[in-house]
């Protein structure tokens, strides 16, 4: 159980990070989310 919160975290973590250079227009058609929502 330990393994799969440390991968999962780890995922989440890259995927903020990747999320942080993509423009709120991208994230927004990519999750679903308002450009509003994304900008923040």
């Amino acid at each position: 159980m330990n393994t799969i919160v440390r991968t999962l975290s780890a995922r989440n973590t890259a995927l903020m990070e990747a999320v942080a250079d993509l423009p709120p227009i991208v994230i927004s058609d990519l999750f679903g989310a308002s450009v509003r929502t994304a900008q923040r």
